[in-house]
């Protein structure tokens, strides 16, 4: 409305309201630690579509401070290494990726570092060869506390396997680790050890099962 002549002009104003994601709070992020010094690198991204829950047109970015996150700034690229030892939490910010708003929700992930077990090159595992065909039962159990080198065996999963392949996905266990027949000779027996409360950190090693021929003999002539 013009004051002096009273003439008037109307326009539209649209008004819109922009919800605001509804993100899930994600699982821990865990790492296993090779050298027990409290720090890993994660892979952030492998929580972004747990985070989004299934909202279409969401972008997440991952900070180290819940002011970084509010503000959107300085976001952390994945994968990522922490700087808290053992348990930090980053703050993700979910927003919209095709809307220019500030309307965004702040969710928290924490990331835990975990131990791997610090375990000892075991020695050769050897028997004696009772009939000359190069095959004998071992007892693979007897190189536990070699292994596992004052480590609380109550703690501590050992298990044995034929490859190396299987013993670093923990799959096909050899069933009878106290009476096993060896393969070949010599042969490779491959260990995986883990800790009970965090079976997916492990230590790995090796030792080989040696089968040793018994001496010839001859019966000796009488002694008179």
């Amino acid at each position: 409305t013009n004051d002096v002549t009273g003439c008037v002009s109307t326009i539209t104003l649209d008004l819109r309201v922009n919800p605001i994601p509804s993100p899930a709070v994600p699982t821990d992020l865990e790492e296993c630690d090779v050298d027990n010094d409290g720090f890993a690198s994660f892979d952030l991204d492998s929580r972004t579509v747990e985070i989004i829950n299934g909202e279409l047109d969401i972008a997440v970015s991952y900070h180290e401070t819940m002011a970084d996150a509010e503000n959107n700034v300085n976001a952390q690229a994945s994968p990522y290494n922490n700087i808290v030892v053992y348990t930090q939490t980053l703050y993700a910010r979910v927003e919209s990726s095709v809307l220019t708003t500030n309307c965004a929700t702040i969710v928290p992930l924490v990331l835990i570092v975990n131990d791997t077990p610090q375990i000892e090159d075991p020695s050769p595992l050897e028997e004696c060869d009772d009939n000359t065909d190069g095959f004998v039962q071992f007892d693979l159990t007897s190189k536990n506390a070699e292994i596992l080198d004052g480590l609380d065996p109550a703690q501590y999963a050992v298990s044995y396997y034929e490859t190396q392949a299987d013993a670093e996905v923990g799959v096909n266990p050899i069933l009878n680790p106290t009476a096993y027949n060896n393969t070949s000779n010599s042969q490779t027996i491959h260990v995986r050890v883990s800790e009970n409360a965090t079976p997916d950190c492990y230590g790995y090693t090796t030792f080989t099962l040696n089968v040793n021929p018994i001496p010839n003999t001859i019966i000796p002539t009488p002694l008179e």
